[in-house]
Parts: C-alpha cells; structure tokens; sequence
C-alpha cells in the first residue's frame, strides 16, 4: 500500500507513470500512456520489474489468481504453500 499519491497527470508518482507507460495503457503511437481510469486497477508484475498485465477495476485478483502463483511459483500440490482462497477477493 500506498500513502495518497497521484496516479495520473503532471505530478503522477513514478511508480505509476512507470506502470502506465510499460503496460497496455501505453499507446505508441501517441508516445503517452492513458490515464487510470479509477481506483483498484491491478498491475501484474515480474521479479524482474516487467509489467506483464493490466486490470481493470472490475477485474477481481481471483480471476488471474493461477497467473500471480505461478509467477511466485507456488505449488498447490501442498496447501500449506498455496494462497488463501480469500486473500485474492
């Protein structure tokens, strides 16, 4: 988390003007990233900073729940490894 920051314009903290130019929102063709449309958008990163997906504010985290724990590389196979179900809604 976060303390208050701003996520788009002229005073977007780097994190976000980072996240936005290297993911979909970013349009190449204009060479500026979209503004993020509201809270709670999701961006799924690597261990090595890549950003591979962005997700709306509809998109619940449980839906790409497989993607996240196979980037952590979690088994299943043994519960005790495995996310809580609840964790990710």
């Amino acid at each position: 988390m976060f303390s208050k920051v701003e996520i788009n314009g002229i005073d977007c903290h780097p994190v976000y003007k980072f996240l936005r130019s290297n993911s979909n929102l970013y349009d190449s063709k204009k060479k500026s990233a979209k503004e993020v449309p509201w809270n709670f958008v999701k961006f799924l990163v690597n261990e090595e900073g890549k950003v591979l997906e962005y997700y709306s504010t509809d998109t619940f985290a449980n839906s790409f729940r497989d993607r996240i724990e196979e980037l952590l590389n979690i088994k299943r196979i043994n519960s005790q490894f495995s996310l809580p179900k609840n964790m990710l809604d």
